[in-house]
């Protein structure tokens, strides 16, 4: 009864889709990157049909590489707007 549907399952994924084509036009693409990508329970098979989808932005393959807290927060706002904008 709580398992998801496949049409659930597209439905992240197009949300997905949806988040790096924000990104792209935010940030435009170097390397491939910023790129959008799930974590948590969507990518681990255990979301049920009222989870939410988390999402990670990723600017580099750098795992050691840190944003200053201000650059983040620019980056959320940036995005917050362009969201703001679709509602």
């Amino acid at each position: 009864m709580l398992r998801p549907k496949p049409v659930e399952y597209e439905q992240r994924r197009t949300m997905i889709d949806v988040f790096n084509k924000i990104a792209k036009d935010i940030f435009g693409k170097k390397d491939d990157f910023p790129v959008v990508e799930p974590f948590g329970s969507f990518t681990m098979d255990l979301f049920t049909t009222k989870s939410d989808l988390d999402l990670s932005v990723n600017f580099s393959n750098d795992m050691d590489g840190q944003f200053a807290r201000k650059d983040k927060i620019s980056v959320i706002r940036k995005f917050a707007k362009v969201l703001h904008k679709h509602q």
